[in-house]
């Protein structure tokens, strides 16, 4: 908490007093996990760690899931039923911007 706190009082001054929640206990709840694993924690302003969460953010954006042609392969001929060109899409961006970091 007393890294946290400090980080919150920065964001709220820089958003005019207001703090959105998406995303907001990302960080602390990455560095407790990590902090049980590694003994270590992560900075409130590390510019890899968050591009990293943004990823892992698109990557849930992709909708992953049970769809009908991952159990009935032969679905995925008809036209517009297939998930796979969306899923495509999505990874080529995420790819892209992994690209950029490295």
């Amino acid at each position: 908490m007393d890294a946290f706190l400090p980080h919150l009082e920065k964001l709220r001054k820089s958003k005019d007093g207001w703090v959105g929640v998406n995303g907001l206990f990302a960080i602390p709840s990455l560095n407790v996990s990590w902090a049980l694993v590694a003994g270590e924690r992560f900075e409130y302003d590390d510019k890899e760690l968050s591009i990293l969460l943004h990823l892992v953010e698109k990557a849930s954006e992709c909708e992953f899931g049970l769809h009908p042609v991952f159990s009935f392969p032969c679905l995925a001929w008809i036209p517009g039923l297939s998930p796979l060109g969306k899923f495509q899409k999505c990874f080529e961006a995420i790819y892209a911007q992994l690209e950029a970091c490295s």
